[in-house]
């Protein structure tokens, strides 16, 4: 008697699988094409804008400028470039006062320089009372005790010397009204470096 013939049934194949790469690759191009991002993928990085450096103006100016200079920040939007250095005429026996009294006539935040701070655009610095300044190389500030010779004190004409040397054709002298001749020499040699420079008009002068 012959034995039944088994019938063997052929083995199942199993579906091949996509590589995981070409998964995520499918997933990455199809969040490209909806403009969503998939749950569980990093969003991509944006890179911060390089800010431009501010562009610095010198102002020079006496006690007898104060309205000259509340009328100059008045006009001078808060929201600026530029970075304002007064130097000013003061007693060098009182505290001064003048960084507050400004700081009414405008939103840009005004105060008095201290020694090796950098300048920020859209903040006016205020020379304080018995000192001088100059703007060293990496636009900082720095402050040295006023000397008493007996020569006439030039503030103006030493912060601008200092602004010519460093800024150069980017330097911006202002003089406002009651300087006397502080401030010639410094806006010459703002000049000379090819920077630009402006005076108040005498009518407007106080």
């Amino acid at each position: 008697m012959a034995a039944k013939a088994t019938k063997t049934k052929p083995p199942r194949l199993s579906k091949p699988s996509r590589p995981a790469k070409l998964r995520t690759a499918g997933k990455t191009a199809a969040s490209r094409a909806t403009g969503k991002t998939l749950r569980g993928a990093k969003p991509p990085v944006k890179k911060a804008a390089t800010p431009s450096p501010c562009i610095i103006a010198g102002i020079g100016a006496s006690a007898g400028g104060f309205q000259s200079a509340v009328d100059f920040l008045k006009k001078i939007p808060p929201r600026t470039n530029l970075a304002l250095v007064l130097v000013t005429h003061l007693d060098p026996t009182h505290e001064s006062k003048l960084a507050e009294l400004l700081g009414k006539a405008t939103k840009m935040p005004v105060r008095e320089i201290t020694d090796g701070e950098q300048v920020q655009p859209a903040h006016v610095y205020v020379l304080p009372s018995n000192f001088d300044v100059i703007l060293e190389k990496n636009r900082t500030l720095k402050l040295t005790r006023r000397v008493r010779d007996g020569q006439p004190h030039m503030p103006v004409n030493t912060f601008f010397r200092s602004f010519a040397t460093v800024e150069g054709s980017n330097a911006i002298g202002v003089i406002l009204s009651g300087t006397g001749s502080d401030g010639t020499a410094g806006l010459s040699a703002i000049k000379a470096a090819g920077g630009r420079t402006f005076a108040e008009a005498e009518k407007t002068a106080k």
